[in-house]
């Protein structure tokens, strides 16, 4: 691999109008360990992209800061690009003194160094904020599908009559909507209407016929 010569191994380098015999050092294996951490930054910050997309809960929950994430792993990103390729390779033209490069390369190292932590940091809290939104979704579905058995069952108790067991049924469910951050969606099933005598009279017509032709038919044939 190319490596200026400014930067092989601990390179003394003196700063841009600095006067005293303190060098500037840059290694090389901290320019190579910069650039690991920054893809691992990227992979972390791929993968909760990521989640987003399949999550719309979860982008709306933490999508600002993974925005703000985006943009600074970007500039840090593309100040590293440049360090890279002043200690790796051919120096940008127009620099001029190439102590003055190795100063600004040094200074630069160190912001994007500084810089980083702190960005894995703020990751480490948004990865957390993210944990803990699905993990409430998670717990709100659980909720919810609890509340539908109770339904379920509200609706089975209403139908055999039971209506003091239906009613404490949906009451159970309509505590678990509105836990779920779903108020007001269990609606008691009614329990059947008591049947008046045309009511009875309409769904036992035929027992009714039946009996009504008996009562007029038989006694006459009685008599012949």
């Amino acid at each position: 691999m190319y490596v200026n010569s400014l930067f092989r191994n601990r390179a003394a380098l003196s700063g841009l109008g600095d006067t005293s015999t303190t060098p500037v050092q840059i290694d090389t294996a901290d320019v190579l360990s910069l650039g690991g951490s920054l893809r691992n930054a990227q992979t972390r910050l791929t993968n909760l992209v990521g989640q987003m997309r399949t999550d719309p809960a979860l982008a709306a929950a933490v999508g600002r800061d993974a925005t703000v994430q985006q943009a600074a792993l970007a500039d840090l990103t593309s100040k590293y690009v440049y360090v890279y390729t002043v200690v790796f390779g051919q120096a940008p033209v127009g620099l001029g003194n190439p102590i003055v490069i190795a100063a600004a390369v040094a200074v630069i190292l160190s912001y994007v160094a500084a810089q980083l932590y702190l960005w894995h940091q703020k990751q480490d809290v948004l990865e957390k904020q993210a944990q803990a939104q699905i993990l409430a979704e998670q717990n709100r579905s659980s909720i919810i599908d609890m509340a539908q058995q109770k339904q379920d069952e509200a609706a089975q108790k209403a139908a055999a009559g039971d209506a003091p067991g239906a009613a404490d049924a949906n009451a159970a469910a309509a505590a678990m909507l509105a836990q779920a951050g779903i108020p007001g969606s269990a609606q008691p099933p009614q329990p059947p209407g008591t049947q008046g005598f045309s009511d009875w009279i309409k769904a036992n017509w035929l027992i009714v016929a039946a009996v009504g032709g008996a009562i007029v038919v038989v006694p006459r044939l009685m008599q012949r």
